[in-house]
Formats: C-alpha cells, sequence, structure tokens
C-alpha cells in the first residue's frame, strides 16, 4: 500500500534524549533529496478494492439506496477508518500527536506519570492515571512516546499483559536501532512493532505537516489481512496530513544521521576556532 509521497531505501547507534522530532537540518535535506516513488492519493469519494482485506470497499453512495441501508454503509465506512490510539507519556511532544489525531477523527487514550487530565479533556483525549486500566481499553495501536532514557522502563513496567496480544507498538525517537532492539526483546512476540521518526515537532508542526518527513520501518508485522489494514490506516493518517514518508530501515535511518551529525558538529568546531 502507498502512503503519501514515498520514499524508499535500503534495508550503528547515535544519541539523542528526545522524541520525534530531533534531527539535524543536513540530515532532512539529505531525506528531501531522494526521489518520491509514485503513489496513490485515497481520499477522494470513489470505490476501491483492498487487498488487505480481499473485498470490494464502498467509498461512495448512490443516492438511489435506501436511506437505512446508506446510513449503516456510512457508519460501517466511517468506523473502519478509524483506529483507538493509546499514547504513554503525555508530555508536549505526546498532546502534540494526540491533537491531531483526534481531529483526523481517531479515538485517543493516554497515560503518563504526570496527572495530565486537564489537557487531555481540553483535546478530546481520555485520560488514565492507571496503567492497567489504560491497558484494558485494547487500544489498537500504542504509541512510546517517551525520552529515550526512560523508553526501557516504561515498556518494562507497562501491563503489556493487558494489552491484545497482537496490539501494534509504534516508537517515535529520533533513534531507530536503540528502540527497535529494546522493542525486540522486551515485547511479546506476537505484537506488531514499527519503528517511526517523525522529523518534526510542535514547533515546526503547528501549522501544516505537507512536505515534512516521515520515517518509518515495519520491523515485526504479523500475517493476517487485520493487521496490515491497521498499519495501513495509522501510516496513512500521516500521509494524509501531507508528510512525505519515507521507508527507511533502522540501520540506514541512524547511520545517514550519524554522518550528517559528524559533519555538522565538525564544521561548528571549524567555526567556532
Amino acid at each position: 500500500m502507498a502512503y503519501g509521497p514515498i520514499v524508499r531505501t535500503s534495508k550503528p547507534p547515535q544519541t539523542g534524549s528526545t522524541v520525534g522530532h530531533f534531527c539535524s537540518h543536513s540530515f532532512q535535506r539529505q531525506l528531501s533529496s531522494l526521489r518520491p516513488s509514485p503513489y496513490l492519493c485515497r481520499s477522494g469519494l470513489a470505490g476501491r478494492f483492498s487487498a488487505a482485506r480481499g473485498s470490494l470497499q464502498i467509498n461512495a453512495l448512490d443516492a438511489a439506496m435506501p436511506f437505512d441501508f446508506e446510513s449503516r454503509a456510512t457508519s460501517r465506512m466511517k468506523e473502519s477508518k478509524q483506529l483507538t490510539v493509546g499514547i504513554v507519556g503525555f508530555g508536549t511532544f505526546g498532546q502534540f500527536l494526540a491533537k491531531r489525531l483526534v481531529q483526523a477523527g481517531h479515538k485517543v487514550l493516554a497515560t503518563s506519570r504526570t496527572n495530565y487530565q486537564s489537557e487531555a479533556k481540553e483535546i478530546g483525549v481520555s485520560f488514565f492515571r492507571d496503567a492497567d486500566d489504560f491497558c484494558e481499553e485494547h487500544p489498537d495501536v500504542v504509541i512510546l512516546a517517551c525520552a529515550i532514557l526512560a523508553l526501557e522502563k516504561v515498556v518494562g513496567t507497562l501491563p503489556l499483559q493487558r494489552l491484545r496480544r497482537s496490539t501494534l507498538m509504534v516508537d517515535v525517537l529520533s533513534v531507530k536501532q536503540f528502540p527497535k532492539q529494546l522493542l525486540l526483546s522486551l515485547l511479546p512476540p506476537e505484537m506488531d512493532v514499527l519503528c517511526t521518526h517523525p522529523m518534526f515537532g510542535p514547533d515546526s508542526g503547528k501549522g501544516s505537516w505537507g512536505g515534512l518527513n516521515f520515517m518509518y520501518d515495519k520491523v515485526r508485522i504479523g500475517p493476517g489481512s487485520r493487521r496490515q489494514a491497521r498499519i495501513d490506516c495509522f501510516l496513512q493518517f500521516f500521509a494524509e496530513q501531507g508528510c512525505r514518508m519515507v521507508d527507511m530501515s533502522c540501520e540506514e535511518h541512524d547511520r545517514l544521521a550519524a554522518g550528517t551529525q559528524f559533519i555538522t558538529h565538525t564544521v561548528g568546531r571549524v567555526l567556532g576556532r
């Protein structure tokens, strides 16, 4: 499946302490120079065949249909595109993602060590002080929006047994090999793993996300059309926001990032003399 303008690249670690948007301008330019592959826009009203589900999905309704049938079909079409997304770590970046997800029609849950009940209520997010209660809501997707130094503890203390075994776990750190290896080692093998790097944040992505890089690596996706449809729907959210979708392995991401960071620091030291 295509997700907006996609860049695909071939499939060691960079340091960092923040989630999501951290990356050098030279790294951004290097990714932007890659040639996007053709993509299919799916935001229009039309019928399409879903290879993941193996059935025809109705995206346009005939006015001659009975009203009740039309209403049910519209409801099913809307629900099929809605995800329940849980966010672990509801700080600045977690709230930034949550707000846009809610605006797109997804149901968003959140949990965090700090009580963000009022902030969550303001943007339409259900906040849970207790991680057990959060997991028992069975979100389709769980975004780990915590700092790199806290990731191991957060995953280790999350009551994973209360989540569905097929839950899609997503990281948004600015380094990729470390979370990839950590999630593969700590999560049950039945859980899906998606490593991402949204190369923007609350400041750079305050308005439109158009043209902003979103790197992703489907690290582990189990068999079945439901799992594929879920990850397609999640990635499509970023594509529909206008992101430039970069399909890249975690290893390639960190290699490129490390190279651009080295150049940036070297030039900085030379100019500082």
